[in-house]
């Protein structure tokens, strides 16, 4: 490692990623959104908990059957954060162990 360089802990990876990470629960339901996701979708994590992720990806309704045959999957699909609003994002999902999805 160089003298710039920084080692982070998980839980600043987690916050300073500039990519968009959340936690869903089994049933495709946010647990926790990170800074990044939470601007994207224009809520907080408070405001999103309990929020199907078909509330803010209309598109992915049923996205637990993909899971029946892939751990992960990745597409482009639409993002609504609020009426009137759209945009085009890649999203991955991938399924844990643990259960729920990352």
């Amino acid at each position: 490692m160089s003298a710039g360089e920084k080692t982070l802990t998980p839980d600043a990876l987690w916050t300073e990623s500039a990519v968009g990470l959340g936690l869903l629960d089994d049933e495709g339901r946010f647990v926790k959104l990170n800074p990044a996701l939470e601007m994207l979708l224009g809520a907080s994590s408070r405001v999103a908990a309990g929020e199907s992720l078909t509330r803010y990806f209309p598109d992915m309704t049923g996205f637990e059957r993909l899971f029946s045959e892939h751990a992960r999957v990745e597409l482009t699909t639409r993002l609504v954060p609020g009426p009137g609003e759209e945009k085009k994002v890649w999203l991955s999902l991938r399924r844990e162990e643990t259960g729920g999805y990352f």
